[in-house]
């Protein structure tokens, strides 16, 4: 009785320990139960079973949902249009500025097909980048492809066999394994996150692919006008990878938690998403504190937006609430859009597309 009473207790302090590696995560159990006495007993009898630990964390601890995606694919245009990639309907959309939602490719059903808009297929998208020409990128997860719509609608592969793993080579004849995010530079280069395989690869127009760089659990990833690339990394850092290929560490502790300030005295807890606006200022979405960040170019961290509480609520950008925001995306007259929640198979998609004024009113597009 006890015990689930207290793991009940814990349950939210236990979620927000999944993302670090076991060992971190068992010495904060050791912490938390050893408090008292009968716990620590049952703590120093069960640390000899680590299977066991393993399986509740697996099965009990992750906060994502199981079998949940959380949706990350977002960018804008010029013109103000929002795209967004929906995990489980296997399809991109666009969001006009009044609000207007329609399908611009993918015919509703997983699977592989190039083709007219609404002929091609896609296996659980998650990720979307747009170029200067307005062709959208799609990083096709279960697909294990990178897909390209040009501005007239029509669906091409630009690189992936469809086999799990990497692998470099020309077009399809190269392994994309679960492109989790991408970001694509002014001269066309798309850049692709393997957060599975600690691994950024690049893909130059041509469609050859190369590995770029090693990043642990790369998440979310944006170009900057001078070809850098800053990633959203699992250690809870943001990093800039050099177009020499040097990686720095702009910000993060390299531990989760919540604090505001200047390079590596800022924490974050989770960040997914990351964009770059014109003037080098990043964008991110700092998940498991369901707020957004922004970080200007001398590194300094602030809020931008969100209390910090989980839940739903528009209004003022500090008073407002997010629920675990994952995508994010910035216009040119600096507007940020972020998607958030979850999309769960078989309850179908809990995602909202915000949207925060440079003035700082935060409001909901599409609910």
């Amino acid at each position: 009785m006890h015990l689930f009473v207290t793991f009940g207790l814990l349950r939210p302090m236990l979620q927000k320990m999944w993302t670090d590696s076991f060992s971190t995560c068992c010495s904060r159990l050791q912490r938390a139960f050893c408090s008292s006495g009968v716990y620590g007993q049952m703590w120093r009898a069960l640390r000899f079973v680590p299977i066991l630990g393993l399986l509740v964390a697996l099965l009990c601890l992750s906060p994502i949902p199981a079998g949940a995606h959380p949706p990350t694919g977002i960018a804008v245009d010029r013109d103000g249009n929002v795209y967004i990639v929906d995990v489980l309907s296997h399809a991109v959309f666009k969001v006009a500025p009044d609000g207007r939602v329609r399908i611009i490719a993918g015919s509703g059903t997983a699977g592989y097909a190039d083709g007219l808009a609404g002929q091609a297929k896609f296996d659980h998208p998650h990720s979307l980048a747009l170029d200067v020409q307005g062709n959208l990128y799609v990083g096709d997860y279960d697909g294990h492809r990178v897909r390209k719509i040009t501005a007239e609608g029509r669906v091409t592969t630009l690189a992936g066999s469809g086999e799990i793993g990497l692998a470099e080579g020309l077009g399809r004849s190269a392994r994309i394994e679960r492109p989790a995010a991408l970001a694509v530079d002014g001269l066309g280069n798309v850049y692709v996150s393997h957060d599975r395989n600690d691994r950024i690869s690049k893909i130059i127009p041509n469609g050859a692919v190369s590995a770029w760089a090693a990043v642990e659990r790369p998440r979310g990833i944006a170009t900057d006008l001078l070809g850098n690339l800053y990633v959203a990394a699992g250690d809870h850092t943001i990093r800039k990878i050099s177009v020499d290929g040097r990686i720095t560490i702009l910000a993060g502790s390299q531990r989760r938690g919540f604090a505001d300030g200047q390079g590596t005295a800022a924490e974050f807890d989770t960040p997914w998403g990351i964009a770059v606006d014109d003037k080098g200022n990043l964008y991110i979405a700092d998940m498991y504190n369901h707020r957004v960040r922004k970080m200007t170019p001398d590194g300094t961290v602030t809020t931008l937006a969100g209390s910090g509480e989980r839940g739903f609520a528009d209004g003022a950008a500090l008073r407002a609430k997010f629920d675990s925001p994952s995508g994010i995306t910035v216009d040119r007259a600096g507007n940020v859009y972020v998607l958030e929640g979850w999309e769960r198979p078989g309850r179908g998609p809990r995602v909202r597309l915000r949207k925060i004024s440079p003035e700082g009113l935060v409001t909901t597009m599409v609910n």
